[in-house]
C-alpha cells in the first residue's frame, strides 16, 4: 500500500487528488497503487477496476478520422460527439531528446526548407515526442486561434504522457483543433488559416493583442480554480495523510501565476500604447 492514495470512494472525478495533479491513477507492477478504489478492489486482482481517472492508461480514445482541409492540409475530425473533458486521443511518436530534436529541425531546414511541417512536442523538459515518422491520427490535428481542444500532460505510471482533450463539446463531424503556440520567431511563415473571429494569423502566439489578453486572463482563472480545489483537498485532511506532492503542486502554482500576472499586465500596458497610437 501507499501512503499518498486518493480518498476517492466511488468514482475518481474532478475532485480526486491524483486527477487534480494531472496524475492517473495506476496498480503499479509490484502491486502497489495511488489509488483508494483500486485499493479497496484488490491489488491482487490480475485485472483491474476502472476508477474514472485512467483515459490514457485504458487507450479511451474517441472515435477520429482524417479527411481533406482545404488549404489546411489534411485535419481530423470527430466521428461521433464528444463530451467536453473527454479525452480524444493521446499525441504519440519517437521519443527523442533534445540534441536529436535539434538535429532533425536544422536537417529539414537545409534539406528541405521550404516544408514547414513539423510534429516535434515538447514532453517534460528534457524528452520530446515526435510524430513525423510514426504516430496515429493525432498529428492530423489542425491548429485553431479558437480551438476545442487542448494538450494537457499527464503521469501515467510514473511515466510522462501527453493527452488531447475536448474543451468544448464537440459534434459529430467537426474538425478537430488546438492552439499550436508554436515556439518561433518566424511567426510569418507560419500563417493562420482556421478563419476563427480571434484569428492572429500566425500558429505562433508572437503577436501581442486583445486575443492574447482574454486568452492569458483565461488561464488566470483556470490557476485560480485548480489552486482553490488543492487548497481545500489540503485543508480537509491532516497533514500526515496529504503526501508532498500537494505542497509542491500549491508552490509551483503559485509561481505560474505570478509569471501570469506579469504577462497580464505587460499585454494591459501594450494595449494601452496602442490606443494612445
Amino acid at each position: 500500500e501507499m501512503e499518498d492514495v486518493c480518498k476517492c470512494i466511488d468514482v475518481c472525478d474532478e475532485n480526486c487528488l491524483n486527477r487534480l495533479l494531472n496524475v492517473e491513477c495506476c496498480k503499479f507492477t509490484n502491486k502497489i497503487t495511488n489509488c483508494n478504489i483500486i485499493q479497496n478492489y484488490g491489488t491482487n486482482n490480475k485485472d483491474t477496476i476502472d476508477c474514472g481517472n485512467q483515459s490514457l492508461a485504458l487507450c479511451k480514445y474517441s472515435s477520429i478520422e482524417v479527411f481533406p482541409e482545404f488549404e489546411r492540409g489534411y485535419g481530423a475530425r470527430a466521428v461521433d460527439s464528444i463530451t467536453k473533458g473527454n479525452l480524444v486521443i493521446e499525441y504519440i511518436g519517437e521519443v527523442i531528446d533534445e540534441d536529436t530534436m535539434n538535429e532533425r529541425m536544422r536537417n529539414q531546414r537545409k534539406h528541405n526548407p521550404t516544408n514547414h511541417d513539423f510534429y516535434i512536442m515538447e514532453l517534460d523538459g528534457r524528452y520530446y515526442v515526435d510524430g513525423k515518422f510514426k504516430g496515429n491520427y493525432s498529428r492530423y490535428i489542425n491548429h485553431s486561434c479558437d480551438p476545442n481542444c487542448e494538450l494537457q500532460r499527464w503521469i501515467v505510471n510514473n511515466t510522462m504522457r501527453i493527452g488531447i482533450f475536448a474543451i468544448k463539446d464537440i459534434a459529430a463531424g467537426e474538425a478537430l483543433s488546438y492552439d499550436y503556440q508554436f515556439d518561433t520567431k518566424e511567426d510569418n511563415i507560419f500563417k493562420c488559416f482556421c478563419q476563427a473571429s480571434t484569428c492572429r494569423g500566425s500558429m505562433a502566439p508572437t503577436k501581442k493583442s486583445k486575443y492574447n489578453y482574454d486568452h492569458v486572463k483565461l488561464d488566470m482563472i483556470n490557476l485560480n480554480n485548480k489552486y482553490h480545489q488543492i487548497k481545500s483537498f489540503y485543508e480537509n485532511y491532516s497533514v500526515n495523510t496529504v503526501d508532498s506532492r500537494v505542497e509542491n503542486e500549491i508552490d509551483s502554482i503559485e509561481i505560474i501565476k505570478s509569471n501570469v500576472n506579469k504577462e497580464v499586465s505587460v499585454v494591459e500596458s501594450q494595449i494601452d500604447e496602442k490606443s494612445d497610437d
